[in-house]
């Protein structure tokens, strides 16, 4: 063979192996960005302001400096206050510097209540504060409470780096405080739970209480970081928003495997967690992206869970199914539903004690927000207020 005819062949050989790789390149990102646009969609902001919300007639209004307008933010030399209107109110006027999280009270230095307990709210992915309206609009005028609102890059920055960043703010807000109460929805689930994993070895943490609402425990198809998927990762990450790579089922926030700290090493699953956290999970009836236990991948776990607690089978299956799992025993409520299960390990009755310890509410995604007769807001509330969640045993 002549040289130019080999030089010829290598060029090809080198053509058609970037052709190739190009190719496999734009099919991961295209598999992997495809397998979160009903995600993308379902978690996407709607307004809520539209049912005609009514402050609570218990208290009277607190004082006010600030306009209870749409958005409106007052900044002063030591504080950023947000108004407890939060229609149109965005994240990004309230990071800090480089886009790290905040905790901003909401109010203004008139109404503030520096004393009073603070219930901090966290939205999901996608997600705006305002998805949280109806809960405001239930304590903003109880003395007892100081709202706050975390404000976050949800789409910019990861899921985990996210929570680190709560957790100093926590940390530096919070330390003296007798309790603290979150109330955090979809995503916001799992940036609370990353921050309970990194002050979970905080001496000056505080004693938490932490509400999730319709959090995607599960995680989302996509390739792992470990093994052959860390080089589909590879491929992938261009095309994929950093507040989406931790959302995969096998990333490190899940399944660990890392050695930055203790989160990364032993996801969101492994770290111990304060042992006076008191920690619920609830779910909404309707949606696709986000499943409760009876949806997609998941509904084979009252079944997977009666044999495991029949005749103690391990719990295994699709990615999603175990984080699900996983999820459920980080959840004060679990000790509780495990013996019950243990007692009767059908299927149906497993099933039922499931719907008793998470509860279900009707309502979609972010629907399950909003005032209904027998709601999520009014369970919310005589949680706050009760510490009681459940309104009757199981049937």
């Amino acid at each position: 063979m002549s040289a130019k005819a080999r030089n010829r062949r290598i060029f090809g050989t080198i053509a058609f192996g970037t052709v190739a790789l190009g190719i496999a390149i734009g099919w991961w990102g295209w598999t992997t960005r495809r397998s979160f646009e009903g995600v993308l969609t379902e978690m996407s902001w709607r307004p809520l302001m539209s049912r005609g919300y009514e402050p609570p007639g218990d208290f009277p209004p607190p004082p006010a400096l600030l306009e209870d307008g749409p958005g409106h933010i007052l900044t002063t030399p030591a504080e950023l206050w947000v108004s407890y209107n939060l229609t149109d109110l965005r994240d990004q006027p309230m990071l800090r510097p480089k886009k790290a999280g905040a905790i901003r009270p909401l109010g203004d230095p008139a109404s503030f209540r520096p004393d009073a307990e603070p219930l901090v709210l966290v939205h999901g992915i996608n997600g705006q504060p305002a998805d949280l309206q109806a809960v405001v609009q239930r304590f903003r005028n109880d003395p007892r409470f100081q709202l706050y609102i975390y404000a976050y890059d949800d789409m910019g920055q990861r899921t985990s780096i996210n929570g680190r960043q709560l957790a100093e703010e926590i940390h530096a807000r919070f330390s003296a405080t007798p309790r603290l109460t979150i109330i955090a929805h979809s995503m916001g689930g799992l940036v609370t739970l990353s921050a309970l994993c990194v002050l979970a070895d905080d001496p000056q943490a505080p004693p938490m209480r932490v509400l999730t609402i319709d959090t995607p425990w599960h995680g989302f198809s996509g390739p792992a970081d470990s093994g052959m998927g860390s080089v589909a990762m590879w491929f992938a990450r261009p095309f994929l928003p950093d507040g989406l790579e931790d959302m995969r089922s096998e990333s490190r926030m899940f399944v660990g495997g890392g050695s930055r700290d203790p989160l990364d090493t032993q996801g969101v699953y492994g770290v111990d967690l304060p042992a006076d956290l008191e920690l619920h999970m609830v779910f909404a009836a309707d949606g696709d992206a986000i499943l409760n236990y009876r949806e997609g991948k998941l509904a084979l776990l009252s079944k997977t869970l009666a044999g495991h607690y029949a005749d103690r089978t391990p719990v295994t299956g699709e990615p999603e199914l175990v984080n699900a799992w996983r999820a459920l025993q980080r959840s004060s409520d679990f000790p509780a539903f495990e013996a019950a299960a243990q007692t009767d390990p059908t299927p149906d009755a497993i099933e039922r004690q499931l719907e008793h310890y998470f509860p279900i509410f009707p309502g979609d995604h972010t629907g399950v927000l909003t005032e209904q007769e027998e709601g999520l807001p009014e369970a919310a509330a005589r949680w706050v207020y009760t510490g009681a969640f459940f309104a009757q045993p199981p049937s």
